[in-house]
């Protein structure tokens, strides 16, 4: 499959509001073409906008702190665990960026103090770890629809026990904004907006 392809798929992120079994569906979709046909050109800019694809430019982005996770290559088995519920354990070992968005690095939540949100990017698939004072304590996978610029992910919070999902827009200051779902101890759909900002 290639490139062009592989954004159509994800584009249907973008385009309408999916069901949980849809998005994983469309996760599932993206990670075998990723992992059998290894697309090349997931990085193919030009100065200004992107080549052919309608993406928007980002801003230059200047790091404010040093990453102290590297690629987060040490939460591997956390993120494959994860994966594998959704049907696919396969998680990339590397990190890539797409069409020259780049989201690999630490994320803060201002409002949460001493937590940062660690994004692993492979082109179009991510993966997050939330890491609180420290620990880790949420892991998840999803898409980036660089043409619409939404970002959908579904994963669990280890510390609450509880699956969630989120949708947000990524910005073009490098912030996305956004809600997460969960269902609370009583059964009930929760939902709460967030804010996120890379830093490094």
């Amino acid at each position: 499959m290639d490139l062009e392809s592989l954004l159509k798929i994800v584009s249907a992120i973008g385009d309408v509001a999916k069901t949980g079994n849809e998005v994983v569906s469309l996760i599932n979709n993206v990670k075998k073409s990723l992992k059998n046909d290894n697309p090349t050109g997931l990085n193919t800019v030009q100065p200004g906008r992107t080549m052919n694809y309608n993406v928007p430019g980002m801003a230059t982005f200047n790091s404010s702190m040093t990453n102290p996770y590297g690629h987060g290559n040490q939460w591997l088995p956390n993120l494959q665990a994860v994966a594998s519920q959704n049907g696919n354990a396969w998680v990339p070992a590397e990190t890539q960026p797409l069409l020259g968005i780049d989201l690999t690095g630490v994320w803060i939540i201002p409002s949460i103090m001493n937590y940062h949100v660690f994004f692993r990017q492979y082109g179009p698939y991510l993966n997050i770890v939330g890491v609180f004072a420290g620990m880790p304590v949420v892991f998840a996978e999803g898409l980036f629809d660089p043409t619409h610029r939404i970002i959908h992910l579904i994963g669990q919070n280890t510390y609450y026990g509880v699956s969630f999902e989120t949708r947000g827009e990524l910005f073009p200051n490098w912030t996305v904004q956004g809600t997460m779902s969960w269902m609370n101890e009583f059964g009930q759909p929760t939902q709460m907006p967030y804010f996120m900002q890379k830093v490094a």
